[in-house]
């Protein structure tokens, strides 16, 4: 069974029980999270009125607390944790750097302009915004990836610094939108670029949930190949897997995550970056790790939103939890890498 297990999700348990044994610690906290966000917030609820609830027959007062409010939630922070977690954790392996991130390359940032365009110029819906902000993703890495490339090879520095550079003009253009805005529209999006689950939408959830289903069997077939170019380009072509080919489609699976992720929530803030170092450090950084980090993605997701909706005086954005402890690591992080105590993968 743990062998099938880990053949699927691409977990790295070749040193059983022990890594198998902390991803069933990874899921046992993810549940006591989804417990205790069903349970607890604003109005506390005890098990009788939720089970009676579940069974038809709570009160309405319930049922709009726990399907109105607290379920769209805490599924949008399930899903877009997951997506964010992959998606960064994809971009980290395939370029051998912890910097390398969607949040760091700005992919995270264009797609929030692309979503806020079509939103403000446009009116459309927040599915259209989903499609924007893809291709404005896309289009930053072909972007990024043409101006890196010297010959056969991305420069990986200049990568990462095109990368900023874009993400510099994608907060410029934020600010001028800001500007622009209808005065009614300014809270909605001064909430959403802040990273927040308030505001939902089932249909972009739903969206979201379809593409998981389409490409979690891909990620599962692609898994060998995908440890073998962790190790290295040359050592994966000679061991005959076609690199241009399995990179191409785990970026492309990476971008469509952290797009739709980006568009239903907004831009939170140093999830992708996060996840990456956390699952490495627990699980090793010479495996397929797409589960464990999709788990630690969502637990960060779900553990910063209910902190900052319940325990600070004012409610917090999850995205304003998430900045406050990923800067400092992030600051940590390129400090060691100027030192050199950092090394590519």
């Amino acid at each position: 069974m743990r062998k099938r297990f880990a053949k699927w999700y691409g977990a790295n348990f070749k040193n059983y029980p022990r890594h198998f044994n902390k991803t069933i610690l990874l899921l046992l906290l993810l549940i006591l999270l989804l417990v205790v966000s069903i349970k607890y917030g604003d109005v506390k609820l005890s098990w009788s009125e939720i089970f009676s609830t579940f069974s038809g027959e709570g009160s309405s007062s319930t049922k709009f607390i726990l399907f109105s409010l607290r379920f769209p939630r805490i599924f949008g922070g399930l899903l877009v944790g997951m997506s964010f977690g992959i998606g960064g954790y994809i971009f980290q392996k395939l370029l051998h750097n912890p910097l390398a991130n969607p949040n760091v390359l700005g992919m995270t940032s264009v797609s929030s302009v692309a979503a806020m365009a079509v939103f403000l110029f446009f009116e459309a819906s927040h599915l259209f915004m989903s499609a924007a902000a893809v291709v404005g993703s896309l289009l930053t890495v072909i972007i990024a990836f043409w101006l890196a490339k010297d010959g056969d090879h991305i420069l990986q520095n200049r990568f990462i610094l095109i990368g900023i550079g874009i993400q510099a003009m994608a907060d410029a253009l934020i600010s001028y939108m800001m500007i622009k805005a209808d005065p009614s529209d300014l809270s909605t999006l001064l909430q959403w670029l802040s990273g927040s689950l308030n505001q939902i939408e089932t249909n972009q959830l739903l969206v979201l949930l379809i593409v998981f289903l389409i490409f979690s069997p891909v990620l599962a077939f692609l898994q060998r190949d995908f440890e073998q170019i962790i190790l290295g380009d040359e050592i994966a072509q000679s061991l005959g897997v076609d690199v241009n080919r399995v990179k191409a489609i785990l970026y492309l699976i990476s971008i469509i995550y952290t797009a739709l992720a980006t568009a239903i929530t907004g831009p939170i803030a140093f999830i992708c970056f996060l996840v990456g170092p956390i699952t490495d450090r627990y699980f090793g950084k010479t495996a397929a790790n797409f589960l464990p980090a999709a788990l630690v993605g969502a637990i960060l997701v779900l553990g910063a939103d209910w902190i900052g909706q319940n325990v600070f005086p004012v409610r917090l954005p999850v995205g304003v939890l998430t900045g406050i402890v990923g800067a400092p690591v992030l600051l940590v992080t390129l400090i060691n890498y100027a030192k050199g105590e950092i090394v590519n993968d």
